[in-house]
């Protein structure tokens, strides 16, 4: 953060960042993962900076000395011909950010599972045999979860009926996965060990207010 600025604190929502702010995730693994501290490599580094009240994303790929980063940009898959058919930026459309309480709860909700769940949960996902559909422009309500009962859940439907019962988040299966550490329950169920309550919050928040 710039020196002297500070975080602020909100019981409902993530911190809110000053101007300026800078986090950096980095991505890397073991050569061996059976020692999984030594020969570590990393991959990526991601910086967001929060610039005119906005986060600004950077994705940095690690050369093969581990000496430097380089920045990658959409712009250059296109020049390189590693993606086609891109159209000018700023006409591509774009989801909401889960985190601006500014924004619909119903965008930034969708836009939360997209992000999160949708890599499986897609018709073309490994996910797919559940029905559960969750990108953002899903149009059909049942299977993006709206009163649809599990097709085979099992244990992970915690004995409750539907994904999501609209203005009852505490039946709906969907807020029972996210909350729940025990593997074959949780969800997502790789990559986490601790349950992110803002998300919990933010779906709980949706679902409640749901009127279909």
């Amino acid at each position: 953060m710039p020196e002297g600025a500070s975080m602020t604190y909100h019981p409902d929502y993530a911190f809110d960042f000053p101007e300026g702010s800078i986090i950096f995730k980095f991505f890397y693994f073991p050569a061996d993962f059976r020692n999984p501290d030594k020969n570590i490599r990393i991959i990526e580094t991601r910086v967001l900076i929060k610039v005119e009240m906005e986060w600004q994303s950077l994705t940095y790929i690690w050369n093969e000395e581990q000496t430097d980063a380089f920045l990658t940009l959409v712009k250059v898959w296109v020049e390189n011909k590693k993606l086609i058919g891109m159209p000018e930026l700023s006409t591509v459309p774009r989801i909401a950010q889960w985190g601006n309480t500014k924004s619909d709860i119903n965008d930034r909700s969708r836009a939360y599972l997209d992000i999160n769940c949708s890599h499986c949960h897609r018709k073309e996902g490994p996910a797919k045999n559940s029905g559960l559909y969750l990108l953002a422009d899903e149009s059909n309500n049942y299977a993006y979860g709206i009163k649809k009962t599990p097709v085979a859940a099992g244990r992970g439907s915690g004995n409750l009926k539907y994904d999501i019962d609209p203005g009852n988040p505490e039946a709906s299966i969907l807020v029972f996965r996210m909350k729940s550490l025990e593997p074959g329950i949780m969800m997502p169920e790789a990559g986490r060990r601790t349950r992110h309550e803002e998300g919990i919050l933010l779906i709980s928040e949706w679902i409640k207010k749901m009127t279909i």
